[in-house]
């Protein structure tokens, strides 16, 4: 097993593991789990999964991926100025996305040493 860390344009090489990855999402959170979530392609993403601010981790026996994660930093900003959304448990503790706002007792950080880790 290898583990890959992949982010445009760096890794546009290997960019088929995140294809894989955003495919193998489908399965486990689409099919599996039955969450409603975008599905293009048979790649589930949403508006966190932006080229050139999120990193992805693929767990991969060669071309075979096997897992993985998306690393976003947490002082991120993504989208036009009216419509900006920074990571997933920040969003939901402001209310911009529906999920539960009770996830944090406290503001989550926006600091450039702290990191997002989701879709495991």
């Amino acid at each position: 097993m290898r583990y890959s860390i992949l982010r445009l344009p760096h890794s546009s090489a290997r960019w088929d593991l995140v294809v894989q990855f955003l495919k193998l999402r489908t399965e486990v959170f689409v099919d599996g789990m039955d969450w409603a979530l975008n599905v293009v392609d048979g790649m589930e993403f949403e508006q966190y999964d932006s080229i050139g601010a999120t990193t992805y981790i693929v767990a991969h026996d060669g071309d075979n991926v096997r897992g993985g994660a998306r690393l976003l930093r947490c002082d991120n900003s993504i989208g036009k100025p009216n419509e900006q959304v920074s990571y997933m448990i920040r969003d939901a503790f402001l209310e911009r996305i529906n999920l539960p706002s009770n996830l944090c007792d406290t503001e989550p950080p926006t600091d450039p040493k702290s990191w997002e880790l989701t879709r495991l």
